[in-house]
């Protein structure tokens, strides 16, 4: 009885199996899916989604887009005589605002106002900024006593800094700084200029997503192919031919009556007689 009913559920998880690859085939993305080729990928890479059109396209990468960065004075005292984070001995508060902040809407995620206390290291401003980072796309670090921050988005954004009139800014060497402003990448598609403020190019040519990872040398260029994905349609029907026939081949070993011989039925499969 238990070898029986090991055998059905080997026949269940194969018949799963089956129906499983035959899903596959009833996904109608199976046979419109499409693939992207590229004649070099060390300066750009691409995918195709079912909606892009047949065809090639010749890229050229001019430029790619940039972060904005603002980048304050260097600070004194930022270590002790041991060479830790010394505290800055300051209180005050000041605000970070990124390029979608709206005066009249004001969002949590575009803007963050940092407190400081006396207790307060550098390093601990830092961390305050980074803590709020996954909301205002704003990231700090220390570079030679100096705070830089990041817009951790690409292109022309600006950063925005206010005080609460205590001197904050002066006291972090931000005072007066203003930003290097990001780039937009700056690309070419079949002789068409294309702007975009991140190297991921998703909304130029339809179904196709473009990045880029380095700029063309003068008078090069990429040719993406994008064609029908008769690979993926292939591997499906293969699959499911391949578990049709494990599952029949299966299928009629357990119910293999055997042979019989003079020492007995050799052959028999477990389910042989089940009427089921």
């Amino acid at each position: 009885i238990t070898a029986e009913k090991n055998a059905w559920k080997d026949v269940n998880t194969r018949l799963n199996s089956l129906f499983t690859r035959l899903k596959e085939l009833q996904n109608i993305d199976i046979f419109t899916s499409r693939t992207a080729t590229l004649s070099d990928k060390s300066v750009i890479s691409a995918t195709a989604s079912k909606d892009a059109v047949v065809g090639t396209y010749q890229v050229k990468v001019e430029q790619l887009a940039s972060n904005t960065r603002l980048t304050g004075d260097e600070i004194a005292n930022v270590y002790d005589e041991k060479g830790a984070f010394a505290k800055l001995d300051f209180t005050g508060s000041f605000t970070i605002k990124n390029s979608d902040y709206n005066s009249d809407e004001p969002s949590e995620n575009t803007f963050v106002t940092i407190e400081i206390s006396p207790e307060d290291t550098l390093k601990t401003i830092v961390d305050k900024i980074n803590d709020k980072s996954k909301d205002t796309g704003m990231s700090a670090t220390i570079i030679n006593s100096r705070l830089v921050l990041t817009d951790e988005k690409t292109g022309a954004r600006d950063i925005i800094l206010e005080d609460d009139g205590s001197g904050t800014l002066s006291n972090l060497g931000l005072s007066g700084k203003s930003a290097e402003l990001g780039k937009t990448a700056l690309l070419s598609i079949n002789g068409i200029e294309v702007e975009s403020n991140s190297n991921t190019v998703k909304d130029a040519v339809l179904g196709l997503t473009i990045n880029l990872n380095k700029v063309h040398a003068e008078g090069e260029y990429d040719t993406i192919t994008v064609k029908v994905d008769t690979e993926k349609l292939t591997k499906s029907l293969q699959a499911f031919v391949d578990q049709y026939n494990s599952t029949m081949s299966f299928i009629e070993d357990q119910l293999a009556v055997g042979t019989v011989t003079g020492e007995g039925t050799t052959g028999r499969g477990t389910l042989a007689g089940d009427s089921s």
